[in-house]
């Protein structure tokens, strides 16, 4: 993760009448980038807002309020910001979230229901269409709040570690919430209300097991493509990086390579003689399923999460097939933020007895199979010029 102020110095909400106000910007992401700032902030409830809360919040343009507790909560103690002109408050109340679970071991169990809440998507689509920054809670910004965050942190390509950092930040932070509930409630377990490092941990497992990626996730609960592209913009300004990609092979035009080698994946998935190629958004070349390799994976870890993840098939690793690796110093790739990287493929064959159900990803356009007289007319991503010639060459099947 980004060095940031709060894990550096005595931590203090970024209001002053709350406690658990914090960002989710800084966060390193798996390429190298940094979640923004001042964008989303993950907050517990505001009870008493004063003036120069609300003079912080406008003059990040954080204008949009998501409040996650229930109704009865909303009732007992209305939000602030109710009524206020300058921001756009909404009630989306997660009942699932609203107690506290039987044990400690039933708290990740309760994280999955706060994520299959009924109303859990109006929470994303709010932060989808906010027109700048938004802030989301609950009463104390750990469970609900936290779930959230996991899931925007996830979608951002945060790293495991510094989403279970993120989560346990709270113990810190609500020290003296958690002072008064051992004073006021000495009959509830407090280690089922201070944050555990397992229980994100466990999480994190459970969501991966039942979702397999997050776009999955968002897609299952009614996300549109559009909308997880602008949850992306808000977490990593992906809109104007996604525009300008270009890809090279054998070409005296090509730029020097500036940053160390890339290795990933690609795998030719054939169902009816078809070849199942992406729409990228990121140009207008089509291209295999695939992508880079993560830190701890391998590769063929790599090659069924990508394919879950961009096409909502589901591989085992036994029904990969090795095909070929391409390691021509010629395929270049060049992103818009300057960084121009060598391309390492190593593809991967898969066949398909039944059609696949595919849902396209935020990452692409369209998915489509085509056949070998498509194939031979279809405008691929340079890069991927020579797996494709290739595989006309030998023929599908």
């Amino acid at each position: 993760m980004k060095t940031n102020e709060h894990t550096l110095v005595k931590v203090q909400s970024l209001l002053e009448t709350t406690l658990n106000t914090r960002e989710l910007g800084g966060y390193r992401t798996e390429d190298g980038k940094y979640t923004r700032c001042n964008m989303l902030l993950r907050s517990d409830e505001q009870k008493h807002l004063n003036e120069g809360d609300a003079a912080f919040l406008l003059e990040k343009k954080i204008t949009t309020i998501i409040d996650m507790r229930d109704k009865k909560a909303v009732k007992k103690s209305p939000s602030p910001f109710i009524g206020m002109a300058q921001f756009c408050y909404y009630n989306v109340p997660i009942e699932e979230g609203s107690g506290v679970p039987g044990s400690v071991d039933a708290v990740p169990a309760s994280y999955m229901k706060i994520a299959g809440a009924v109303n859990i998507n109006q929470v994303f689509k709010h932060i989808a269409h906010a027109p700048d920054g938004v802030l989301f809670h609950c009463a104390a910004g750990k469970d609900r709040t936290g779930v959230v965050s996991a899931i925007l942190l996830l979608l951002a390509k945060v790293s495991e570690k510094d989403i279970i950092e993120n989560y346990m930040l709270t113990k810190q932070y609500n020290r003296k919430r958690f002072a008064l509930v051992r004073k006021n409630y000495p009959g509830i377990d407090i280690n089922i209300v201070i944050p555990q490092e397992k229980n994100m941990v466990w999480f994190l497992q459970l969501f991966r097991e039942k979702y397999g990626s997050v776009e999955h996730y968002l897609h299952s609960i009614g996300i549109l493509p559009e909308e997880i592209q602008a949850l992306k913009n808000k977490l990593r300004n992906e809109e104007n990086e996604m525009k300008q990609a270009q890809f090279f092979y054998q070409s005296d035009n090509a730029p020097k390579p500036n940053r160390p080698n890339h290795i990933g994946v690609a795998i030719l998935i054939e169902y009816d003689n078809k070849l199942l190629l992406e729409h990228r958004m990121d140009s207008e070349r089509w291209a295999m399923i695939g992508g880079g390799l993560e830190m701890n994976e391998s590769l063929m870890e790599c090659a069924t999460r990508e394919v879950l993840e961009e096409t909502a098939i589901r591989l085992q690793e036994n029904m990969l097939h090795f095909y070929k690796v391409y390691d021509d110093p010629s395929r270049i790739i060049s992103y818009p933020d300057g960084n121009v990287l060598r391309s390492i493929s190593v593809v991967y064959k898969v066949h398909l007895e039944n059609k696949p159900e595919l849902i396209c990803s935020a990452e692409s356009k369209e998915l489509y199979f085509f056949d070998k007289e498509e194939l031979e007319k279809v405008k691929i991503a340079e890069t991927h010029i020579p797996i494709l010639r290739d595989y006309l060459k030998e023929g599908s099947g």
